[in-house]
This record gives C-alpha cells, structure tokens and sequence, in this order.
C-alpha cells in the first residue's frame, strides 16, 4: 500500500510539473487494455450455429482447439520445409492459407496468406485493394519487383499486386 501511495505521489507531482515527462504515465501502469498487434490476423467462422472468432498472430502454437475453432480446411498438406528442419503443415481455407513448422511436438504458425477480400489486416487492408490505398494505410514500403513489403515489430506483410491493374492480388504476413 505504501508503494501504491508512493507512485500515486509522484504521479501527482510529475503531473503537476510543467516539465512534459513521456516515460511515465501512471494511467498506463494501471490499465488493463491489451494492445493488439498490428499484424494480427483475425478469422471469423461458423461451424453449426455457432459463430467464433479467432486471433492469429506469427508464432502462435496452432492447437487442436484453434483448428478446431477455424473449421475444416478444403486441404491439409505435408511438405518438407524450405524455411526450417523437417516438414510443414499447410492449411488451404476459403479465404486464407496456415503455414505451420514443427517446434519440438507444436506446429508453429509461421506464415498467413490472405487470398480474397473477405479478410483484412488489423489496418483494413485486403486483397483488392490499390496499392496507392495500401500506401495510404502503410506508408512508403520496400519494392522487391511485384512485391511491397512492410516491417512491422519485426513481421513482414508484404502485398503482391498486378501490374496492369495496380490491385492487391495477395497479402502474406510471416
């Protein structure tokens, strides 16, 4: 409690400072409020009656219970990796692909590729877009021929476009 009342105390006297302090703001050492990724990818699904919604990010143990919240793939396919020891798994949905590699006995998600409108990124941006629109979104990316990559906390999303029509025609973030 006394700790409590300490911070409180220096909060109210770097608040009533007129010197402007960024490091500390004791609002934000209180709150509970999650940040979500800004490459976060979230999937909606109706398996029955039943409506879920779930959040995938790089890195995420694909479970049995986070396939089972997405629904039955159209394919599961095996295939040595390219990226890492041993095999992948892919799961090929409706509207977007799963990469997932082997860690020890936990498939780690290591690959998203959003085929169609119907998913977008944590900024909006989805397939069908301009790329004038996703530069809108995103800013200045790095050009690697019909590719325009963007870093963010160290994940790429990287949109590949036509060039006849300038449209988003896949975004894959990994």
């Amino acid at each position: 409690m006394k700790k409590f009342i300490a911070t409180l105390a220096l909060g109210t006297i770097l608040v009533g400072s007129t010197t402007q302090i960024q490091a500390f703001n004791l609002f934000n050492l209180f709150s509970k409020e999650e940040t979500i990724p800004q490459t976060q990818i979230t999937i909606n699904s109706t398996i029955g009656d039943e409506a879920t919604s779930t959040n995938l990010n790089i890195g995420d143990i694909i479970s049995e219970a986070t396939l089972l919240a997405l629904g039955t793939p159209i394919s599961t396919m095996n295939a040595p990796s390219c990226h890492f020891e041993g095999n992948d798994t892919i799961y090929t949905y409706t509207d977007y692909t799963l990469y997932t590699y082997k860690e020890g006995n936990d498939d780690k998600l290591y690959l998203i590729e959003l085929t169609t409108p119907s998913i977008q990124t944590q900024k909006g941006a989805k397939v069908g877009m301009s790329m004038d629109e996703i530069t809108n979104m995103y800013g200045e990316g790095t050009m690697y021929g019909l590719l325009t990559s963007y870093e963010i906390d160290g994940v790429s999303i990287d949109f590949s476009f036509d060039p006849e029509t300038n449209m988003v025609t896949l975004i894959e973030i990994l």
